[in-house]
């Protein structure tokens, strides 16, 4: 019970983070469909890469915090799925429909599956930890970054996958694994959505507390 109360707080908390990371980057990922490279490598090639791009920089800086958090949140999602999977193919009760022959195969597979989750949160935070190092460092050169990002992502979707098709083959949880797909994407879609369109109804309310502050001071003409 506790595992999947885990599990659901996480994946709903890295769904709202994950939707902010996205927001923040939209302007970099449209500058890059347009050609503009942003793989850095060195202190230099950051300053480069931004220079005359301060409101980028700035969501660099802010996207790597919000980072910091994801990591752990999706990560500790990962672990308490798989080990809630572990749970649901213990119990006799939830598992009647799994051979027994199979059950020692899906707890291989699981187990697998959580040392690969513990391997996303540690490349993950290797390589923010190198990200932040040559964005507040001005003499710092790393090898591999690249490589690194792709392992994160690996692992991350990897694992996160292997326990989708496992439950979905094995204990069958086809409407739980749905409408949760459709909550994260529906939060993801909310906070962008919400982050658009805050500054505009900030100008609004601006506009109109100015406008009371107006007519407050015309009753004494």
């Amino acid at each position: 019970m506790i595992q999947r109360i885990v599990k659901d707080a996480c994946i709903l908390l890295a769904a709202a983070l994950y939707g902010i990371m996205m927001f923040l980057q939209l302007p970099k990922a449209v500058l890059a469909m347009e050609g503009k490279c942003f793989t850095v490598s060195s202190s230099q090639d950051f300053q480069q890469v931004y220079q005359g791009l301060p409101q980028l920089r700035a969501a660099e800086f802010t996207t790597l915090t919000y980072d910091n958090i994801f990591l752990w949140v999706f990560g500790i999602f990962l672990i308490s799925y798989i080990l809630t999977l572990k749970s649901i193919n213990a119990d006799e009760k939830r598992n009647r429909n799994v051979r027994p022959g199979d059950r020692k195969k899906i707890n291989l597979m699981l187990n697998v599956l959580l040392l690969i989750a513990v391997g996303y949160i540690i490349s993950d935070w290797w390589e923010n930890h190198l990200y932040c190092e040559i964005m507040s460092r001005s003499d710092v050169t790393v090898t591999g970054l690249p490589l690194l990002a792709n392992l994160k992502w690996l692992m991350g979707l990897g694992t996160l996958i292997g326990g989708l098709a496992i439950d979905k083959k094995y204990f069958r949880n086809n409407f739980n694994i749905f409408y949760r797909i459709i909550m994260v994407i529906g939060i993801m879609v909310t906070v962008m959505l919400v982050l658009a369109i805050q500054p505009f109804f900030s100008g609004l309310f601006a506009k109109m507390d100015a406008v009371r502050c107006y007519a407050m001071s015309t009753l004494f003409d």
